[in-house]
């Protein structure tokens, strides 16, 4: 193409892409940027009539793909749209983060819309199964820009004292949380290397530079069958304060691990689930032991509202907010109400009452009280956690974690 004929092809793209806001790629004649515009043009009519998004959504995608199309060749190009057009249908990728933050439906329609993509459904045991077009993307971190976004369309679309128990949206929105949960432990296990889970938890936060906190009870996290000695799980909560760049966006104590302390292995209902011929979770209660259900009783649970921990850092909009969208919830599926049935919880240690109970978290400080604990021998493990409950009700206002009472026992004994 003579230079004369290249430049009339150029000023037609460039007053083409004026109308469609579509970049023109170097060395494309105007019958290749038609056929190209027409790609996105398809694209975009299913992200808007089959997918839901609407115009904002739309426009922020384009302006996206504006950006990637930067410095590509023809053929690049084209193997670029694609491949970020199937990104859309990711829940949690890039492309979907570009069109949910954009989008300016309601709070209520976007969160709706996501589980809509997902093909969320509920069995006769009250489980919530995912059969949709879409998948949940496989990197998306327990600390992750969408979790965060969509943390804070459920704080405003759940904002009265009923929580999610308003609606069947509501016990929709309370279910899907074990899908982030299993998303969270399966991002940690394959992306990290450790001996244990806890290893590969903290390995985590070391590359994220994240703080964790240990500061809520787990007593809810320790359930028993038979009786009650001392805790063997301790929940770690990612990430301690709100590390969110967003305005509005809180992703504080967000995501939840549960760590067996003996093991350093993650307790997690997602470990106990059988699986049917059919590919589906097997959901029906009758086809598990009451003693194949101590994960199920025990395990992790997102949180959608802000627990205080040890802070004071929720915004008095929110300050209610973890109990009615976490603790006062929709009732569970089957296979969780019958495990709790038998794994009971024991009540938390309180000074000076009657009705107090026996439970003290082990680990409020960190990895020092972690490891003060791993160190005491097994067979030691009953009496010295009576002689800590002993410790708090005798001499301390709150519970200062293990590794104090533990480091004054030795200098005592030294003595």
């Amino acid at each position: 193409m003579k230079w004369f004929e290249r430049l009339k092809e150029n000023i037609r793209i460039w007053f083409a892409s004026r109308k469609t806001r579509i970049r023109g790629i170097r060395g494309q004649s105007f019958f290749d940027y038609e056929s190209f515009v027409n790609d996105i043009n398809v694209q975009t009519q299913k992200l808007l009539k089959k997918y839901g998004w609407d115009n904002s959504a739309i426009s922020a995608y384009i302006k996206y793909l504006n950006k990637k199309l930067v410095g590509l060749s023809p053929s690049e190009a084209e193997v670029m749209i694609r491949d970020i057009y199937a990104l859309t249908k990711q829940v949690g990728s890039r492309p979907y983060i570009i069109l949910y933050g954009a989008s300016k439906m309601p709070s209520i329609q976007k969160i709706t819309l996501v589980l809509h993509h997902l093909g969320t459904n509920i069995d006769e045991f009250g489980f919530q199964h995912l059969n949709g077009s879409h998948t949940i993307f496989p990197e998306i971190p327990p600390h992750s820009e969408f979790f965060t976004m969509f943390r804070y369309d459920v704080l405003l679309s759940f904002p009265t004292n009923e929580g999610l128990n308003v609606n069947e949206l509501g016990r929709e929105i309370h279910l899907f949380r074990s899908y982030i949960d299993k998303q969270n432990i399966e991002f940690v296990r394959n992306n990290f290397s450790g001996e244990n889970d806890y290893q590969k938890l903290l390995a985590y936060g070391r590359k994220f530079k994240l703080p964790f906190d240990y500061t809520t009870g787990a007593n809810y996290h320790n359930r028993y069958m038979e009786l009650f000695e001392y805790p063997h799980n301790m929940k770690v909560q990612v990430p301690k304060i709100n590390t969110s760049k967003k305005r509005k966006l809180n992703n504080a104590r967000m995501s939840e691990f549960i760590v067996d302390m003996d093991t350093g292995k993650f307790v997690s209902q997602w470990d106990t689930f059988k699986y049917g011929t059919d590919g589906k979770i097997d959901s029906n209660p009758d086809h598990y032991l009451p003693e194949e259900l101590e994960e199920v009783a025990n395990t992790e649970s997102y949180n959608y509202g802000i627990p205080w921990g040890g802070y004071r850092d929720v915004p008095s909009i929110f300050r209610s907010s973890h109990r009615t969208l976490d603790i006062s919830h929709p009732k569970d599926h089957e296979l969780r109400r019958k495990a709790t049935r038998y794994w009971k919880s024991e009540n938390d240690f309180e000074r000076d009452e009657e009705a107090s109970g026996r439970y003290l978290d082990i680990v409020k400080n960190e990895e020092v009280d972690y490891m003060a604990w791993i160190n005491i021998p097994a067979d030691q493990k009953k009496e010295t956690y009576d002689e800590f409950i002993k410790y708090c009700g005798s001499f301390q206002k709150s519970n200062p974690g293990f590794a104090e009472f533990d480091k004054i026992k030795r200098n005592t004994k030294e003595l």
